[in-house]
């Protein structure tokens, strides 16, 4: 997933809606043909008179509802519709498949194009290995939820938002090669630029602006510090918005 169900429902209610219904996809609504989508859902329980939908929207069982189904039944049950056309950037169409494509290339500058806002990751912080403590640049982890979507390994300038406050961060994704040699396990790592304070517990949101490096297993703790000093000056001094 591109957004989980918090995100999705507070971005709605920031672009100005004020009812919004969840149904829960059960296999007797997973099973309802699109004549009877419209006839018992849209009008019967919403009693619809405007339906707008995309370009490519389909719905009803096996998806064979279509908009042009949706325009057969307009007259009969009197409701308007109106059929988005297809969002293009850069000559290409705007998809999710697409957005996950950048991210897994880890072009979110490319990414945020198409999304209209910095693609993220909000989650809570857990207690690491607190190695970053002693290499002079704390982190904070954070576990993501099973199933989002997050840019491919490497370094990325970030913000960060905690509660109201929002901080220049550097994020490592990746699973940290110099310590933990052939792990698969992918750990999202951030440090907050001019930041001090307790993070543990708490839910914070991490914007990526723009992909530094990639990530790399380094010869020495010094040759990595080094390199962490060389990102944190780039994350600072480097304004890609």
């Amino acid at each position: 997933m591109l957004l989980d169900r918090e995100a999705k429902e507070r971005m709605m209610y920031q672009l100005g809606v004020d009812i919004l219904i969840l149904l829960p996809f059960t296999l007797k609504f997973a099973q309802l043909c699109p004549e009877d989508f419209i006839k018992d859902i849209l009008m019967g329980q919403l009693r619809a008179k405007g339906i707008i939908v995309g370009y490519n929207y389909t719905f009803g069982h096996k998806g064979k509802g279509t908009p042009e189904t949706l325009w057969k039944h307009g007259e009969e049950y009197g409701y308007s519709l109106n059929v988005i056309p297809p969002v293009k950037v850069a000559g290409q169409v705007v998809s999710s498949s697409l957005i996950r494509t950048k991210l897994s290339e880890g072009d979110v500058i490319f990414a945020r194009q198409l999304l209209g806002y910095n693609p993220f990751t909000e989650g809570v912080v857990v207690s690491g290995e607190r190695r970053g403590n002693t290499l002079g640049f704390p982190t904070a982890n954070i576990e993501c939820p099973d199933g989002m979507v997050v840019p491919c390994k490497g370094v990325y300038r970030v913000q960060v938002e905690v509660e109201e406050d929002t901080y220049l961060g550097v994020a490592n994704i990746g699973t940290k090669p110099t310590f933990n040699g052939h792990s698969q396990r992918t750990n999202i790592e951030v440090h907050l630029l001019d930041f001090c304070g307790n993070l543990y517990g708490k839910k914070i949101k991490v914007s990526y602006t723009r992909r530094l490096r990639d990530e790399r297993k380094f010869a020495s703790i010094t040759e990595l510090v080094n390199q962490i000093q060389a990102d944190v000056q780039s994350a600072r001094f480097d304004h890609p918005e």
